[in-house]
């Protein structure tokens, strides 16, 4: 079941939702559907982290978990990696300046940080 704390200490930051029956394993949960609020619970970023450490597997380590999310992620086409940084958006950024634009009023438009604009205004 998931709640707005961590079902071990009850601290409300850093929340994680985890799955009881892993999708990758060779087990199913009872109702079948692996997101059914009775195969999940709520834990925090240590105790999340501490239960897959009880797991001797490729599961108790959070940069594989990442990996294969995002494998996962991308083969269903939802993931389109990292939005272009300030860098990529060097060319907007000189034009906008020249154009007369403030720095401020130009972070605002491409939604980047000020000190981005005058790293690459020039």
């Amino acid at each position: 079941m998931i709640t707005e704390f961590c079902v071990i200490c009850g601290t409300k930051d850093n929340l994680h939702v985890h799955h009881i029956v892993c999708k990758n394993g060779m087990l199913k949960p009872i109702s079948g559907d692996y997101e059914h609020p009775t195969n999940l619970i709520t834990l925090c970023t240590d105790h999340h982290g501490w239960i897959h450490g009880l797991k001797p597997n490729a599961f108790n380590n959070w940069k594989n978990l990442t990996k294969i999310g995002i494998k996962r992620a991308k083969a269903e086409g939802k993931y389109k990696g990292r939005k272009p940084t300030a860098r990529a958006m060097g060319e907007q950024i000189k034009k906008l300046h020249q154009e007369g634009k403030k720095p401020s009023v130009i972070a605002k438009e491409l939604g980047i940080g000020v000190a981005s604009v005058y790293r690459y205004r020039v």
